[in-house]
C-alpha cells in the first residue's frame, strides 16, 4: 500500500499497482460532513466537454454514478481495493467478480440502514460494530454464552487467513 498526497496535508491509501498511475494528478479532498471526506479531482467530462468532479474510490472500483461504493473499515481514505465494497442501485453489495458479498463470519451482516456490521442469533440482534471482524467476535461470544462452550462458533483464524 501507498499514500497519496491530496490537498490540505491529507493522505489516501491506494494499492501499490494503482499508485503510479494515480499520483501524477492533482487530487483534492472534499468535505461531504464534518466526518466524511472523499478524494476527488476535477476533469473535462469527454462527452459532455464540460468539467466534472471524478471521485478516486469510483475510479478505483471502476464502478460508474449508478454504482455506491462502501468501505469496510468506515474509512473513505482507505482506498485500497480489498477495503471497496461496491451496491448496485438497489443498494444490494456486489464483489468484483459480480456476485453477491456477504460476511465471511456466520451469523453477521452488513446493516445497510444503520451503515454498520449486525451480529445476530436467530433474531436476537447482540449488537452493531464497525468492523466485521468485531461483529463476529460478538457473535462467537453471545453463541458460548447462550449455548455454552461445546458449541461451533466462528473461527477467526481460518477465515482472515482465506481474505
Amino acid at each position: 500500500m501507498k499514500a497519496l498526497e491530496l490537498s490540505q496535508r491529507t493522505l489516501a491509501v491506494v494499492d501499490d499497482d494503482v499508485y503510479d498511475w494515480l499520483h501524477h494528478w492533482n487530487w483534492s479532498i472534499t468535505k461531504v460532513s464534518p466526518k466524511l471526506r472523499y478524494a476527488r479531482r476535477l476533469m473535462v467530462h469527454p462527452t459532455l466537454s464540460k468539467q466534472v468532479f471524478v471521485y478516486l474510490h469510483k475510479i478505483i472500483a471502476g464502478v460508474s454514478e449508478d454504482f455506491s461504493v462502501r468501505f469496510r473499515d468506515g474509512n473513505p481514505l482507505n482506498i485500497q481495493r480489498e477495503n471497496l465494497c461496491i451496491l448496485d442501485g438497489r443498494r444490494q453489495e456486489i464483489t468484483w467478480d459480480g456476485s453477491r458479498c456477504e460476511s465471511l463470519f456466520a451469523g453477521v451482516v452488513w446493516d445497510k440502514y444503520h451503515g454498520l456490521w449486525k451480529a445476530h442469533i436467530k433474531g436476537l440482534t447482540v449488537g452493531h460494530f464497525v468492523t466485521e471482524f468485531d461483529a463476529a467476535l460478538a457473535y462467537n461470544g453471545k453463541v458460548r454464552e447462550l449455548f455454552g462452550n461445546d458449541v461451533e462458533v466462528n473461527n477467526m483464524e481460518a477465515v482472515c487467513q482465506r481474505r
